[in-house]
Order: structure tokens, then C-alpha cells, then sequence
């Protein structure tokens, strides 16, 4: 627990303020990922990566390399693939692979926004991206699209770093 004199000074109770509001918006951004999640059946092309992911190893990279069925490259069919052998396959536990995947994007998205330009706008970003209706939907979707973005923003965010 923090000593009184910690709890009443200004500068600490403002940064938990600022921690908790950074919170909350990725909970709501959680909670949208979640609602829903097992709402619509899996289509056509979820389907087909479920397949791909469930092809053994050597046929898998053969085959998303050569792009035959699937034009995105294998790292997603691989992760989803060691995903559905800890948690199988239901329609929440692959949805949830993706959901987890925007949510590693929309924290770095507030470090992004958070390091270039200050935490506002770093909390603008999160807001904005947690409540973009295009990541929420991608979000549900066992396709590449979470994994694209959290790796994009990844790849922004270690350029961000070397450039300062």
C-alpha cells in the first residue's frame, strides 16, 4: 500500500488518474472485441484459414509459400495453428486468437501516439482505434487482419524508437 503522504501528492494521484483512464479505454475496447464474438457462424474465407492452420506443418508452409490457396504468408497459419493445439477450435476460441491480436496493436497504437506526440494523443489514438468500427470487425474475423495490425504497429513503433 502506498504511505499517506504518497497518496495525497498531486503528481502520483494524477498518474493513477491517467493509468486508469488508459485502462478503461482499452476495456472498452475489449468489451467491444468480445460482444458478438460468436454472433455470425464462420465463413467462406475463415473457414479456409482454419483449414490451411490445420494442414500438417510441412504441407502448410508449402503451401501458403507457394501461395496455392491463400495468399497471406504462413507466420499467421503457423501461430493459429499452435493456437488451436492449446485451445482448440471452437468458433470463440479462434475469433478470441484475432481479438487478442488488435489488442496488442491498440496498446502499442497508445505508446505510438503516447511517444511522438504525448499522452493525450496517445489516448486519443487508443480511443480512436478501439473504437474504429473496421478493427472492431476485423477483430472478429479468424483472418490475419489482428495480427497484420499488431505487427504494423510493432514495426511503427521500433521505427518511432530508432529514430529518436
Amino acid at each position: 500500500m502506498l504511505s499517506e503522504a504518497a497518496r495525497s501528492c498531486p503528481l502520483l494521484r494524477t498518474h493513477r488518474q491517467r493509468d486508469s483512464l488508459t485502462l478503461a479505454l482499452l476495456g472498452v475496447g475489449w468489451a467491444l472485441r468480445m460482444h458478438g464474438l460468436t454472433y455470425h457462424s464462420i465463413w467462406l474465407d475463415e473457414g479456409a484459414a482454419i483449414w490451411i492452420a490445420g494442414l500438417p506443418l510441412r504441407v502448410l508452409i508449402e503451401r501458403t509459400m507457394a501461395f496455392r490457396e491463400e495468399v497471406s504468408p504462413p507466420l499467421y497459419f503457423l501461430l493459429l495453428k499452435g493456437w488451436m493445439t492449446i485451445t482448440g477450435d471452437s468458433d470463440f476460441t479462434l475469433r478470441f486468437f484475432s481479438a487478442w491480436w488488435i489488442m496488442v496493436g491498440l496498446a502499442v497504437l497508445f505508446s505510438i501516439g503516447r511517444i511522438a506526440f504525448g499522452q493525450p494523443v496517445g489516448r486519443l489514438a487508443l480511443a480512436l482505434g478501439a473504437l474504429q468500427p473496421y478493427l472492431v470487425w476485423f477483430s472478429q474475423e479468424v483472418r490475419f487482419y489482428g495480427l497484420l495490425f499488431a505487427l504494423s504497429s510493432l514495426a511503427t513503433l521500433g521505427l518511432l524508437r530508432a529514430l529518436r
